[in-house]
């Protein structure tokens, strides 16, 4: 994906019947789309108070070092917001069977930036059953072009 774009929204609607859930999360967020697509981006990674949700329709990762010094691969917990994937749990399963760290927790948006700006930041990418797993060539925050 050549770059997304960041919306700070709240589209979702935590419900415990997963087919009203796709409907909630998604069907609202379909002319956002449109305006971003508009100004030549392809997703929008999500976020609720400035933590991160997802990117587009895909579970987001991030693989970084982080300020421990260690390799980390962090995305989202399910917490009701996040829906759960096959590819996000393959990713994780696999990452764990390599040795690398995985860490399922709340992260926001300032910790994603400052590891790009300090350079820890080694990889992000989204994950979802039709896209697999899309490399992020870049994220749009503020006006400014990061990673």
């Amino acid at each position: 994906m050549t770059g997304i774009f960041i919306f700070n929204y709240d589209k979702f609607i935590i419900l415990d019947i997963h087919y009203i859930l796709y409907f909630s999360n998604y069907g609202p967020t379909l002319e956002y789309y449109k305006e971003i697509q508009n100004k030549g981006f392809q997703q929008v990674l999500w976020l609720i108070n400035d933590r991160i949700t997802e990117v587009g329709v895909m579970n987001f990762f991030v693989y970084w070092i982080n300020k421990q010094g260690e390799k980390e691969l962090v995305t989202c917990h399910l917490d009701g917001t996040i829906l759960p994937g096959v590819m996000r749990d393959s990713v994780i399963e696999l990452a764990k069977e390599w040795g690398i760290k995985v860490s399922e927790k709340e992260f926001y948006i300032q910790e994603v930036i400052e590891a790009i700006k300090e350079k820890r930041m080694i990889e992000a990418f989204g994950t979802g059953t039709a896209a697999i797993v899309c490399p992020i060539k870049s994220i749009h925050y503020n006006g400014e072009v990061k990673l």
